[in-house]
């Protein structure tokens, strides 16, 4: 009912506005996956690396942070978190990367995983945010 009263307020510039809107979603979620894939995984904390290796290495390392250790697997040109003894594991729920930029961080531990690509020598223009 709600929609319908909705949809006979709707005038044709109110249309196109929303058919512009759902057109520019869906291109960012292509252009997201326009991303090369890494080809190095950098662990890091506070600002330091930790450790960095090729993703066609596949290993388990440890690291002990503060709240407890964090497991990092890297297995089939993807990184993930296994297990952290964190509260909340958001770390481990989020999954595995691959792509250049992409990141996983461990709050509680003090981690920043990413993965880095093949430009490494040449410093970007632009930061994490403004991808």
């Amino acid at each position: 009912m709600a929609v319908k009263a909705i949809l006979s307020r709707m005038t044709l510039l109110d249309g196109v506005i929303i058919a512009v809107l759902l057109a520019a979603i869906g291109c960012s979620f292509y252009l997201l996956g326009q991303r090369q894939e890494g080809s190095r995984v950098v662990v890091e904390r506070d600002g330091k690396v930790l450790f960095a290796a090729a993703l066609d290495e596949e290993r388990e390392i440890a690291f002990a942070g503060p709240v407890g250790e964090t497991a990092l697997v890297v297995r089939n040109r993807k990184a993930f978190i296994a297990r952290s003894d964190c509260r909340d594991k958001i770390c481990v729920r989020m999954g595995e990367i691959k792509r250049d930029g992409e990141w996983i961080a461990c709050v509680p531990n003090r981690l920043l995983i990413r993965i880095e690509g093949n430009d490494k020598g040449r410093e970007r223009a632009y930061d994490v945010i403004s991808r």
